[in-house]
């Protein structure tokens, strides 16, 4: 679960979330702090790529949920 996002853009009343913002913890290694990678480079929010559903973290896994209603990229 992302853990933060940029407060001044929102989807469906919750901070969109951008590349860098942490990531719960789930393991060792690369897993026990990542943070939100991989975002589409042609949708920004505050100057930084929108992480969209399926995007990589830093750990590797694919960000997962994100809004039903709203598309990006």
């Amino acid at each position: 679960m992302a853990l933060a996002g940029i407060d001044s853009v929102r989807v469906n009343g919750r901070a969109i979330v951008v590349d860098g913002k942490s990531v719960s913890g789930h393991g060792r290694g690369p897993h026990a702090g990542p943070v939100t990678a991989g975002g589409n480079g042609s949708v920004r929010a505050g100057g930084i790529p929108v992480v969209t559903t399926g995007c990589p973290d830093s750990c590797g896994h694919g960000r997962a949920g994100g809004s039903d209603d709203v598309r990006a990229g």
